[in-house]
């Protein structure tokens, strides 16, 4: 509490400028997610920024910048990889600063093992931050974008919200014509996404009815940061057995009590590599196959927004990445499947994928980019696609990964 009070962001006292406040509130919100401490500048420039936007006040640039270097003077902030000073928050030195050392930064080590494991002193710093950046506003938008909705307005919480939950939209397109049974067992079936609603047939309704897409963001949102739901109208809408039919299509997903909640149990390791993906219905289980992908991806990327492709070297948000098997996964062993840090890696929908798939290209053992001769190639972006990667080193590359790249050499590169 101490800490929080001799901060000296810019501003009033009244009206202080909230950058400060919000860097820390998405720290406390890493750390209760059980992200990595430390974090790259150029990987936090990419995150905080739109929430510098979103949650700064009317008027104010998204720098993230001027708190970056400004609370590594305070005992909330470390930089511990650079032993030179950092320059202070104004003008064009703490940029300048940022980009030639690109350091990782974070709250100190026992801040954070105590804000990811007491929810209390969590729960009493979040609200002491509030206070002091936002107790003119609402701080509902912040408590969500920086994850720490919960363990504030009294709901059940948990210290690791699930990873690659998609997004309301996605997830409904993905089960248009399937039918999804609700908590009672009644058939419900989106028939079409339509803007705002989705259109679902019910027995009642053969036709269709809309339901507001929002609905179902709300669940995920709720689902997301408290790890279950009830499915009632208090907290998913009057359409709520339809919100919990599509949140328990999830994987991990499971109806439980009366009167119904959706639980969502954290995957392991062992889930996420595994077979466990055995919906009502085949189309339920493909849905459940391209949900788990995107978990693996966000496990993968360590938390993070955006990622580098293994192959080119490009830096991608994660909508752009494929979690890719290096050897095919119908081909590993069971231990090979859970082996995830090394049986996969990060490959960009811009080539990269598709053409280590196909064996168009390959890694060999000194961990560089082989492809097959682009001479056959016509001239256009395959070519140059081909002859830009010929060389690079992957990242993904490493004794432990080697024997999969090594499969993949000598079973589908080389036929």
């Amino acid at each position: 509490m101490a800490m929080v009070e001799r901060l000296a962001p810019a501003g009033t006292s009244e009206r202080p400028v909230r950058h400060q406040g919000i860097l820390l509130l998405w720290a406390i919100g890493r750390a209760a997610r059980g992200l990595p401490r430390l974090v790259r500048w150029t990987d936090a420039r990419e995150e905080l920024r739109p929430l510098l936007t979103a949650l700064g006040r009317e008027g104010s640039r998204p720098t993230p910048q001027y708190p970056f270097v400004a609370l590594a003077e305070t005992q909330w902030w470390e930089i511990p990889e650079v032993l030179e000073k950092p320059p202070r928050a104004h003008g064009s030195a703490p940029l300048k600063w940022l980009t030639k050392h690109n350091p990782l930064a974070g709250l100190p080590a026992e801040v954070y093992d105590l804000l990811a494991t007491d929810v209390d002193a969590r729960d009493a710093v979040v609200r002491a931050l509030l206070h002091r950046f936002f107790r003119d506003s609402p701080t509902a938008e912040a408590l969500r974008l920086t994850g720490l909705v919960g363990p504030l307005d009294g709901q059940a919480s948990r210290s690791d919200p699930p990873l690659g939950l998609p997004k309301a939209v996605d997830l409904l397109r993905d089960l248009i014509g399937i039918e999804l049974r609700t908590a009672s067992g009644k058939p419900n079936t989106i028939l079409r996404v339509r803007g705002d609603d989705v259109v679902v047939k019910t027995e009642r309704s053969p036709e269709g009815q809309p339901v507001p897409v929002s609905a179902v963001q709300q669940g995920l949102d709720l689902l997301a940061a408290r790890g279950s739901v009830r499915v009632v109208p208090d907290e998913l809408g009057h359409r709520s057995s339809f919100v919990g039919a599509v949140l328990v299509v999830l994987p991990g997903a499971r109806f439980t009590g009366k009167p119904a909640v959706v639980v969502l149990d954290e995957l392991s390791v062992d889930d996420i590599a595994g077979d466990h993906h055995n919906g009502r219905v085949d189309s339920i289980a493909q849905v459940k196959v391209r949900l788990e992908q995107g978990r693996l991806r966000s496990l993968l990327a360590g938390g993070r927004t955006s990622a580098q492709c293994a192959l080119c070297g490009d830096l991608f948000p994660l909508d752009f990445l494929i979690a890719a098997h290096i050897k095919k996964r119908a081909s590993c062993t069971d231990d090979e499947r859970r082996d995830l840090a090394n049986v996969a890696m990060l490959a960009c929908t811009f080539g990269c994928d598709a053409l280590y798939e196909s064996g168009w290209i390959t890694v060999d053992d000194n961990g560089l980019v082989r492809t097959r001769p682009p001479d056959g190639v016509p001239q256009g972006n395959m070519r140059d696609r081909l002859n830009h990667l010929r060389g690079r080193s992957c990242t993904a590359y490493r004794p432990s990964s080697a024997p999969y790249f090594e499969w993949h050499r000598t079973t589908i590169f080389a036929t």
